[in-house]
Parts: C-alpha cells; structure tokens; sequence
C-alpha cells in the first residue's frame, strides 16, 4: 500500500473511531429523557452516513490514483535528480531523500549505491564512469565514496561552523579532483588521483551560488550570488578570469564533452558560455513561463535538452541555441538525460520510474519501473 494510501486510511479511520466515540454519549443522553427525539436520531443517522460517504469518497480517490499510475501500488520515492554514466549504459540517480540507486539500461536492473539511515542526501555528484562520487549530507557532512566504499568523510563538529546551511560539491569527469565549497567561501579540494588523497584549501573572493569542476579538474567555475562567473586555478587558488552579467542560474552549470562549453540556465534562458574564450556564445529564452530546472547535454555534443517542472522538454543545438524541437507530451518532474547514442531523452516521473522518449518524433517508447 503507498503512502497516499495510508495517509488517506489513517484521517479515514480517525474520522470514523471519532464518530464511534459520539455514538455511544448521544445515546445515552437519548435514553436518559426516555424517548428519541427526531432532532438526534437525524444527527446520528447523518454522521452514520458522513463515515459511509467518507470511506467511499477515499477508494474513489485511491482507484483514481492507481489507475493514473500503474505502479502506484508500490509507490517509489520521487527522483530528484539522474546523471548519464558509463558512455550511456547507467543512469546515476538520486531518489527520495536519502538513496543513490545505479540503472543499468541494458538490463534495466536496479542497485542501489548508497543509503543514509539518518539525514538528508542533499546533493551528489558523480564522474563519468560512475566509479567515484561525492555526496553532502544535510549541511554538516561530506562523503566520498571509490566503487562503493568511503574514502573520505569530513563532518563538522559544530553546527554553527556552516550557517548558510549548505555545501556547494563537485567532481571533475575524470574523478580525478572531488570539491566542496562551504560558508559560500571556504573551499577544500581533494586530489583523488594518488593513492592517499591530498587535500588543499583557499578562499573565494565571492560568495558562490553554484560551483561545477572542468572535465579534467584543474579549474572551478563558479557562478557567484552578485550573478558573475568566476575561474579559479585549482591548484594555487588563484583567480584566472571573471565574466559579470551572468545573472542568478536555476540549474548546476553543465560542461561539454569536449569542455569547450559551458550551459548555464536561469530561468526561462539559457546562455552557452565559450570557456576558452572568457565570453557568451549565445542566450536564448523560451516561451516556457516557469523557471528551468533540469539540463541534458547529449553525447555526440550537438543538442542539449532542457525541461521545468512538469514542462515539455526542449531541444535546442548546442552550437546555436536553435530550438529544434518540443516534446510537448513529454513531462520530467525530478531528472532528464540523454541516451548512448543521443537518440532517446530519459525523464523522471512522479513514481519514481524513468520514461523514455522518442527524440525523432516525441513519443514515449517504454517505462522503466524499480521491481
């Protein structure tokens, strides 16, 4: 039985143990003046029914919701965000609040990574092959795990010592450098290429809004809380450029495979940044009016794909900005990505299954559910 279904049986029942604790009190009171009198019988008879009409009323609500999901009956906890890996043969995927569960698409298995027993997983991020992530847990700990097993844990002491109440993580594609950002400022970055991490610190000039690590780790891009960009060289620190006018973003910035561009989104636009030349390629701004929240970028480098809540997902070209198409019945509600072969989008549903959509003509091909 899903949670829906729960909560519905539970105020249900509480509705009717309350009437069954009134029944007995209005029938004494009957009793005690000798006769019933029209007035109370009614009242009874009425809340007889309200109990009736109240428990038909919630299967009515509970067949509603199992007939638009299938696999309501084992409700899933939501995705709140997926990642493409192993050339496109796994979707990385954080679910619910505190589990990291591995696809396989080929075989289309579920395993599940990592899962907390307390606290929140607030965010993760992983490496192209899927081999190393780094994962923040509410705002007081920072874990890196290598093929499953921890290789670091860094867990503040005092509350107190992060009162923005978050951390900034990132890690390169190559899993070679993992990164965390906390107070917006401070900085610690880990060299996970020797075999005993080495960790080095330094400060931001800016307070960071979202922070994402080149492909080969050896620069932080940061888009700070007053709207600009900044790069900073990982290992000495040192600022190397800054762009203004960036404005506030909506989504973790998202760099090429080729690491020559950057996608940044804010909003209803979406700005491409040329990383080696320091300036904007394009913006663009769909008709869309709510804000975007989640970004694709396919494998062979030529289109990205963009969604809000419970929007259509779009296709633009990266090297224009062109919108190419609307999947206007496509929907994501917590993840999108790309498949191998950039033929096919993957997007979260509210059931914790991942659709997979048709990207020549937009139909949805299949649903992958967790057994």
């Amino acid at each position: 039985m899903n949670r829906l279904s729960k909560r519905y049986i539970t105020r249900a029942t509480a509705r009717a143990t309350a009437g069954q604790r009134q029944l007995p009190s209005a029938t004494r009171q009957v009793r005690r003046r000798g006769r019933v009198l029209p007035g109370t019988l009614m009242e009874i008879l009425f809340l007889g029914l309200l109990v009736l009409v109240s428990f038909g009323l919630i299967q009515l609500v509970v067949n509603a919701i199992r007939s638009e999901s299938p696999s309501s009956a084992v409700l899933n906890d939501p995705i709140s965000n997926m990642t493409t890996i192993c050339e496109g043969k796994s979707l990385f995927i954080n679910r619910g609040i505190s589990e990291i569960i591995r696809l396989d698409l080929e075989r289309e298995t579920w395993e599940t990574l990592l899962k907390i027993n307390q606290g929140t997983l607030a965010r993760s991020c992983v490496a192209d092959d899927g081999q190393v992530s780094i994962h923040s847990v509410d705002a007081q700990e920072v874990m890196i795990l290598r093929k499953g097993e921890w290789i670091i844990s860094e867990r503040l002491r005092d509350p107190q010592e992060n009162p923005s109440g978050r951390i900034e993580i990132g890690i390169s594609a190559k899993g070679n450098r993992a990164i965390r950002v906390l107070r917006e400022t401070a900085v610690r970055c880990w060299d996970l290429s020797q075999e005993v991490p080495v960790d080095t610190e330094f400060t931001l000039g800016e307070p960071a809004e979202k922070i994402v690590l080149d492909r080969d780790g050896n620069r932080l891009f940061v888009v700070t809380q007053a709207g600009s960009l900044h790069a900073y060289d990982i290992a000495s620190g040192e600022l190397l450029h800054s762009l203004p006018g960036i404005g506030l973003v909506t989504a973790k910035p998202v760099i090429s495979a080729d690491g020559q561009g950057m996608l940044l989104v804010q909003g209803q636009s979406i700005t491409r940044y040329d990383i080696a030349k320091n300036q904007i390629s394009w913006r663009v701004r769909l008709g869309w009016p709510h804000s975007l929240y989640y970004v694709a970028l396919s494998p062979d480098g030529t289109r990205l794909a963009v969604c809000g809540a419970a929007a259509p997902i779009h296709i633009l070209d990266f090297s224009t900005g062109i919108l190419l198409q609307t999947l206007s019945k496509a929907k994501c509600f917590g993840g999108l990505a790309f498949s191998a072969g950039s033929h096919q989008i993957y997007s979260a549903d509210l059931d914790g299954s991942i659709r997979v959509w048709s990207v020549s003509d937009g139909r949805v091909i299949k649903q992958i559910k967790q057994s």
